[in-house]
């Protein structure tokens, strides 16, 4: 199943819902501001769209996950994408992380300690 999603160019692309590993606002001096990332695969596409506003399409097509970054933006991640929760290491990672999530080729740094994402999968199961 597929969901349409505006790019930041204007135009449509269809993205395969089940390949979708996280989504969540832009931040920093290497993304454009104010878009959403959505992480495919290995793809890195940005969309004009609010990242809620995609959360909300994916609920019931993935298993999406409510996290926070360590600088306080939101962050969805698919729970069957997730291989491994581990302790962040603040001297690999943000000062604000306490845990980072492993989702194959990326990793992402949580304001949440490895137990609040664990309880998260009860969420969503």
């Amino acid at each position: 199943m597929f969901i349409e999603v505006s790019m930041l160019d204007g135009s449509q692309r269809l993205v395969r819902s089940a390949k979708i590993v996280r989504l969540r606002p832009t931040f920093g001096d290497v993304e454009p501001e104010g878009a959403t990332l959505i992480e495919v695969g290995t793809q890195r596409l940005f969309s004009s769209e609010p990242a809620d506003a995609i959360a909300a399409r994916l609920r019931g097509r993935l298993q999406l996950l409510q996290l926070t970054t360590p600088v306080g933006e939101p962050v969805w991640i698919d729970a069957d994408k997730v291989i491994a929760i581990f302790d962040a290491d603040p001297e690999q990672h943000h000062p604000d992380a306490r845990s980072v999530v492993c989702l194959g080729d990326v990793d992402q740094q949580l304001a949440e300690t490895r137990s609040e994402v664990v309880a998260r999968f009860d969420d969503v199961a």
